[in-house]
């Protein structure tokens, strides 16, 4: 847990600027969309405006996590390496791999909420007293399988295995250390979800500070419009560190895995005798 926190953290604010780079297609978006939206009436045009962006940042989201991935992947396997942005090549790279990555996402998600759906409407219609034990069983259904699927984008990326391939390969690293991948990943989103809504929280006080609003911050009955764009932000800026933990684990997985079979391939001659 220590090295993995300390690793993720050396190699995030390490290479800060590139992670800047990369995820720049997706924050310019994000904050033409704020902006847009609080300083234009767009009347019935408000709601077309916003799906389209919808499916831009949707789009560029799935670009942008290929992009982090095959940086974060580089950096991982090789530390000393001095990485630089090349945004238009990258970005090339992640387009040639979109539709692979998007199949596998929308079979992932189909597994995961398909039978919490059904089974919530099932006893919603026989027996809508058993909705609490159905939340329960859904929540473990929805966890097991994020987790068991969770390096499928990876193996993708890393390892050009495609579809349900991807997916086999994800299961198979969960399942050589289960408890300590789940409990590593959710420990370290928890601790580093915290402390960017801490980070976020303390711009909004700088701001309404500077621009005398600090009684309407977090007010129940009003929004400064900029809170949303700073939490947009730093969740923005979250985002290769998610995918920088997510990576150090996969990598380590794979070696466990790649260590193993060098084991038993070095122990057959023997076996042979």
């Amino acid at each position: 847990m220590k090295t993995l926190l300390q690793n993720s953290s050396r190699f995030y604010f390490k290479h800060l600027g590139l992670w800047a780079a990369l995820i720049s297609p997706l924050l310019v978006p994000l904050l033409l969309l704020r902006l847009v939206m609080h300083y234009s009436y767009l009347g019935k045009l408000e709601l077309i405006y916003i799906i389209f962006f919808a499916v831009i940042l949707s789009i560029i989201g799935v670009l942008v996590e290929i992009m982090l991935i095959q940086a974060s992947s580089e950096l991982v396997e090789n530390p000393t390496a001095r990485l630089s942005a090349r945004l238009k090549e990258r970005f090339t790279q992640a387009w040639g791999l979109f539709l692979p990555f998007i199949f596998v996402k929308i079979i992932i998600s189909i597994i995961i909420l398909s039978i919490p759906f059904l089974l919530t409407v099932v006893i919603h219609v026989t027996n809508p007293a058993l909705n609490n034990i159905a939340a329960v069983g859904n929540t473990l259904w929805i966890g097991f399988f994020v987790m068991l699927f969770l390096f499928s984008g990876y193996a993708i990326v890393v390892e050009k295995l495609r579809g349900l391939k991807a997916m086999q390969r994800s299961a198979t690293l969960f399942f050589k250390e289960p408890l300590a991948t789940t409990l590593n990943f959710a420990i370290l989103v928890l601790f580093w979800g915290a402390v960017f809504v801490i980070f976020a929280s303390l711009a909004d006080f700088i701001i309404a500070a500077a621009t005398g609003n600090l009684k309407l911050l977090g007010s129940e009955y009003f929004s400064l419009w900029w809170e949303k764009l700073v939490m947009d932000i730093f969740a923005t800026l979250s985002l290769p560190l998610l995918v920088l933990i997510m990576t150090i684990l996969y990598v380590r997985l794979k070696n466990i895995v790649s260590a193993k079979k060098l084991t038993t391939v070095s122990d057959a001659p023997a076996l042979q005798n």
